[in-house]
């Protein structure tokens, strides 16, 4: 089980990467495996709300096989990372609505009082 300071340190991660996501600070990519990343450090195994978090670990999990530092994307061979970039780019435009929409959300969830019946 998490400690409290943990708990609020993956809330403060996942609304910081949704607000940059809004914002357009942050690709989506790499916002949605932030949260991804975070979820169950707030909410119980297999307990997170699904409607507000199910959207950014299906894009976490669509995605998990396309390099996203610099430093991964280095040991790729150029023409297969066009492939990948360009994965990436359908998948993006195909939920980037539902992915914002998923954003205010879970902004709107994390920073109001009811959520505490599903954090730890």
């Amino acid at each position: 089980m998490n400690n409290e300071i943990d708990i609020e340190n993956s809330r403060k991660v996942i609304l910081k990467a949704c607000k940059k996501m809004i914002n357009g600070e942050m690709d989506f990519l790499s916002g949605c495996l932030e949260i991804h990343k975070n979820v169950f450090n707030i909410c119980e195994k297999d307990k997170y709300p699904d409607d507000i978090f199910g959207i950014f670990i299906l894009i976490s999990s669509e995605s998990d096989h396309i390099p996203l530092t610099t430093e991964s994307r280095e040991l790729y061979n150029k023409e297969y990372l066009k492939e990948l970039d360009k994965e990436a780019e359908e998948l993006i435009d195909f939920y980037k609505k539902n992915i914002l929409k998923g954003c205010q959300d879970v902004i709107k969830y994390l920073e109001s009082a009811s959520h505490q019946n599903s954090i730890r």
